[in-house]
């Protein structure tokens, strides 16, 4: 059995250049993670969406541009609080895809 890892990614470069690289490095690693998935068959397989590990260990739950930010909106409101006022910012796209690839 695969080892599954849902934490949340750390990059380099986003700790020497902020928020904005943090959200270019998910996208750089989304990106990479599904082209090797797709690659493999998984994205083919019609149970995925109860959920896969990824050739590098990753969890991944949502697979499309629509589930992504839906369940990362979903998940960043549920560990905030529906009330919590929106954080804005850059690093705010990072967290959203990234909750989005890890919500169920």
């Amino acid at each position: 059995m695969e080892q599954k890892t849902n934490e949340p990614l750390k990059f380099e470069a986003a700790n020497k250049h902020g928020g904005p690289a943090y959200s270019a490095e998910v996208i750089k690693f989304q990106l990479a993670e599904l082209s090797r998935m797709r690659a493999s068959g998984q994205l083919a397989d019609e149970s995925k969406f109860f959920g896969i590990v990824s050739p590098s260990g990753h969890g991944w739950y949502n697979f499309d541009p629509f589930s992504l930010l839906e369940c990362g909106a979903r998940g960043l409101m549920d560990h905030a609080g529906e009330d919590a006022p929106v954080r804005g910012g850059w690093e705010m796209l990072g967290e959203l895809l990234e909750m989005g690839r890890t919500y169920e």
